[in-house]
């Protein structure tokens, strides 16, 4: 054994904190083998520069390590290092397969990174950094190149919560595909009151311009208030709850509160503990008289001598005490212990609220209108 195996997984520790604290979106995978007279360290990662200062800290410590690690994406990718999603809604999975269990899910015309491949799925991560296997359905391919020219042109955004790509301008012809409010294609012209539209792999279908709108003039109407952000909560009602879901065609709790600030303009972080720890702090200390309608909720629990603070539900506040959370159905639940939708088991498991409306491209957060995975960087809209 290795004489120094301690003070060499030590400083592994100390790299990934600071370079990887989630493997939900970051790859720090590396395995460490002391059998020889040098430590041999393997594994892969999709941080160049983390692995960089791992090797200068174990040479500052005077230890000579054999490095066997790969730097993804990988190579048989090719230029393919990019894919937009081109079905409705996307599933990701935990592993490659489709038993395995649901992580997210991204809805058609989103840029994906791509950083590798196991049979028919690939290993993707979304515009909110979460990480994930898709199936090559769901899928297209890109190269750097063929994903520029995809941000770069003219776009539609479907904005109804379910709506149909059909074959021709006639609501009785064939469909060609289903849509959910956030999915984005391409414009290639107008007939009518429809829109011809394609999706990233190449159909071609008509979509009514009253269930869509342009997406450069959507994505610059934003308003970011919580008056649009509890109409399009309100438009989630009754909805079921869906492990890993983040569209309209089901939710859990922060894939619900996540969609209804995309559909306002704002990419927020995937999971409530991720959440959690962007926006700004609402003071509850006192109770809830801080609180204003748009705000997230937090629940879950609390810190203690022995255990970690744990974040595990999220719902969006609407005001008087009530607030709209998926759990079972999107429906609305009450602080207030004098109301009959009260839910004493998320009054005793409140842990903090957040702003994320105010000071918006704070802490994690970013509106689409600035966001890469959206617009090229030198053509974002004004």
């Amino acid at each position: 054994m290795y004489a120094d195996s301690t003070t060499v997984l030590n400083i592994i520790a100390d790299v990934r904190k600071t370079h990887a604290p989630d493997k939900r979106t970051t790859i720090f995978t590396l395995n460490t083998d002391f059998s020889k007279t040098n430590p041999v360290i393997s594994g892969e990662t999709n941080l160049p520069l983390a692995l960089e200062e791992l090797k200068a800290k174990l040479k500052e410590q005077n230890i000579e390590a054999e490095f066997s690690v790969d730097i993804l994406p990988e190579k048989n990718l090719g230029e393919n290092t990019t894919a937009v999603v081109c079905i409705s809604v996307a599933n990701h999975r935990t592993d490659p397969k489709h038993s395995a269990e649901m992580a997210t899910q991204s809805l058609m015309g989103t840029v994906v990174k791509v950083w590798k491949k196991r049979g028919e799925w690939y290993l993707v991560q979304t515009p909110d950094n979460y990480l994930g296997w898709v199936d090559d359905d769901g899928i297209q391919l890109m190269n750097q190149k063929k994903v520029n020219d995809w941000l770069a042109s003219q776009r539609v955004i479907v904005t109804v919560p379910y709506a149909l790509l059909r074959a021709d301008a006639d609501e009785k012809s064939p469909v060609v595909s289903d849509l959910t409010a956030g999915n984005i294609l391409k414009k290639k012209g107008v007939k009518g009151n429809y829109f011809l539209l394609e999706t990233p792999d190449g159909r071609e279908g008509y979509l009514a311009m009253s269930n869509s709108d342009l997406f450069e003039e959507w994505v610059n109407g934003a308003e970011l208030n919580a008056e649009n952000i509890l109409n399009s909560a309100s438009e989630f009602m009754g909805y079921p709850y869906l492990w890993g879901g983040t569209s309209t065609k089901g939710v859990d709790c922060s894939g619900f509160t996540k969609s209804v600030y995309f559909m306002n303009g704002l990419i927020t972080p995937r999971d409530a503990s991720q959440q959690v720890y962007s926006g700004e702090l609402v003071d509850t200390k006192d109770g809830f008289s801080k609180l204003e309608p748009g705000d997230l909720l937090f629940f879950g629990f609390k810190a203690t001598d022995s255990t970690r603070e744990r974040v595990t539900h999220v719902g969006i506040y609407i005001g008087d005490d009530d607030f709209i959370h998926s759990s079972g159905k999107v429906k609305i639940n009450s602080l207030n212990k004098n109301k009959q939708n009260f839910s004493p088991f998320r009054f005793n498991t409140f842990i903090r609220a957040k702003r994320f409306f105010s000071n918006p491209e704070v802490n994690g957060l970013i509106l689409i209108k600035n966001s890469p995975a959206y617009f090229l960087k030198e053509n974002l809209p004004q």
